[in-house]
């Protein structure tokens, strides 16, 4: 009989005074780092590892996804009827390389071919006309890269298909819902062919940028209809033509050790935390209201990024990697605590000062933050989320036995004080600290781990 975990003590414990946690539990034996990493298959993800994926296997990247830099469609019929697979010979041995280290692939298909355009579009809307040929297309995509040796599953139909004239440019600016509800019945024809092709198949609607809450005051006419782009594909009847529903989340940081938001979604890293979480909430609400049931949300990228553009003097120094660092870990305890099947970050080398490696491919700090949060939460289960201690965030999780909860303060350094030491402190990095050095918690989260 399986040992029940008493989280309602567990809990009790950590907020016990007001003023300091009292960790109840008898010590144990610390975890060490060289434990088994967690399984394929984690909500971990890289975007962007063409060349590294070396450096991100499966056990600490569970899922590895394409990027619109590979131009599929055009790439593989540049004309009707053909199909020129060589076009795409380093993207497939990319596909190669992560399922063969245990990375779950998504496949972005994306850049429709200038004879299947819409009129008034340059990279995304599929000409009505031309969706026949779109979907034997897909057919031909999945057949191919369903099965051994590659082995892909999930298909993101276009980048950010909610932005107009560039990236997925499937957005009608003068549309009511931006051209979700033509988005929508592209995939009410397109989904069941992918389906035939490969029942098995997992169809997301392609990774939203989600750019504003259309309930922000102040934003344009555009980019109110912008924001109602996912509603619109819900208004064309096509909830059941997808499987789950990919997003995009950033940050800016804010020039401060610590500090990010995201205005346009009302995000603060006191308040809200990342601003996914936020727009997690937008999808779940609007799929709860078109009474969707069975529906997953994946954060296909997301970063702490820079304002302007990565070379900004405030980006280059300590203060901003260990910013990083710190956004990496509360993004992945969120992400984890929201149930959402990924959690994908942009990029390894790098977007306006999001990468986890130098351009000579060595690992900059934010590397080890991320290697350690797979390795203590790659395979964790959400347990609870600290509640009663004001100034202090912290969720609680299970992972193979044993107990742990990743705390850091918003609002200034919280005194602490262990009643009985807890059986490992780590920090950001996974380096392991003596709990009795620990007397403080900050805006740089720290592992706790307690006895069961």
């Amino acid at each position: 009989m399986k040992k029940r975990i008493n989280w309602i003590h567990f809990l009790l414990c950590l907020t016990l005074l007001a003023s300091a946690l009292t960790a109840c539990q008898t010590p144990k034996t610390p975890a060490s780092k060289s434990a088994s990493l967690p399984a394929p298959g984690s909500l971990f993800g890289i975007s962007g590892t063409f060349n590294l994926t070396g450096l991100f296997p499966g056990s600490v990247a569970g899922w590895a996804r394409s990027h619109e830099q590979y131009p599929l469609w055009e790439s593989i019929e540049p004309q009707p009827g053909e199909r020129n697979w060589a076009a795409v010979a380093d993207l497939e041995k990319w596909i190669l390389e992560s399922s063969g280290q245990g990375s779950q692939v998504i496949l972005v298909v994306g850049k429709t071919p200038a004879w299947a355009l819409k009129p008034g579009h340059t990279a995304g809307a599929v000409a009505p006309e031309q969706m026949a040929a779109f979907g034997q297309f897909m057919t031909d995509l999945v057949r191919r890269y369903s099965m051994p040796p590659y082995n892909v599953k999930y298909w993101e139909l276009w980048n950010e298909p909610d932005a107009a004239q560039v990236l997925g440019d499937w957005g009608e600016p003068n549309d009511p819902y931006y051209g979700g509800k033509a988005y929508g019945e592209m995939l009410k024809q397109i989904t069941p062919m992918i389906k035939a092709a490969d029942p098995t198949a997992q169809v997301l609607v392609g990774g939203l940028l989600l750019n504003a809450d259309p309930a922000k005051t102040g934003l344009s006419e555009e980019s109110q209809r912008a924001a109602l782009f996912f509603k619109g594909v819900l208004e064309a009847g096509a909830g059941s033509a997808f499987d789950g529903v990919s997003f995009h989340g950033y940050d800016y940081y804010g020039y401060q050790a610590g500090v990010y938001g995201n205005s346009n979604w009302n995000a603060q890293w006191d308040i809200t935390g990342p601003a996914f979480g936020v727009k997690a909430q937008y999808l779940k609400d609007l799929l709860t209201q078109y009474q969707l049931s069975g529906k997953y949300l994946m954060s296909t990228e997301n970063a702490l990024i820079c304002p302007k553009d990565g070379t900004e003097l405030e980006c280059q120094g300590a203060e901003y990697e260990n910013t990083k660092s710190a956004y990496l870990v509360q993004s992945y305890a969120l992400a984890t605590a929201l149930g959402l099947r990924a959690n994908i970050w942009y990029s390894a080398v790098g977007w306006r000062g999001s990468g986890l490696l130098n351009p000579d491919s060595s690992a900059r700090p934010s590397y080890a933050a991320y290697t350690f949060a797979a390795h203590m939460l790659g395979n964790a289960k959400y347990a609870t989320e600290m509640t009663g201690r004001p100034g202090l965030k912290g969720y609680g999780f299970t992972q193979d036995g044993r107990q742990f909860w990743v705390l850091w303060s918003v609002s200034g350094p919280q005194d602490v004080a262990w009643g009985t030491a807890p059986a490992a402190v780590y920090d950001t990095w996974g380096q392991a600290l003596p709990a009795s050095a620990v007397t403080s918690i900050n805006w740089q989260p720290v592992y706790v781990e307690f006895a069961p």
